[in-house]
Order: C-alpha cells, then sequence, then structure tokens
C-alpha cells in the first residue's frame, strides 16, 4: 500500500478481515458479499471504479 498507493496519491482501502470469520464457506460468502454490497456502493458513487479502468492500457495497446 505504501508504494503503490500512499506515495502515489492512488485511492486505497485496506480490509483486514479475522481468519475465524471466514474458515467456513458460508463464513467467507457472507464477508464476501458484505465488502462488495458496501465498496461497490462507495466505487459507483466516487466514480472511481470507472476512473480506474478508463485510464489501463487497452489489451494489446502499446504505450
Amino acid at each position: 500500500m505504501e508504494v503503490h498507493c500512499e506515495h502515489t496519491d492512488h485511492p486505497h482501502v485496506l480490509l483486514e478481515v479475522r481468519q475465524d470469520l471466514i474458515a467456513s464457506d458460508e463464513g467467507a460468502e457472507d464477508w464476501a458479499g458484505f465488502i462488495h454490497e458496501h465498496l461497490s456502493a462507495v466505487l459507483d458513487a466516487s466514480g472511481l471504479l470507472n476512473q480506474a479502468f478508463s485510464s489501463r492500457p487497452k489489451q494489446g495497446e502499446v504505450i
């Protein structure tokens, strides 16, 4: 995070989930759904997801 985000001013997030909460398939699916729901809302509202994909080179593009 420090090298790739903080020093380059890229937006970023760090999540830490206790291993015992994702040890079972049900727990992992619950947390994946929770993170997807809430992170997607933030990315959609901010436009960051579209910004991230629009700045990437297209497949096969030489930069």
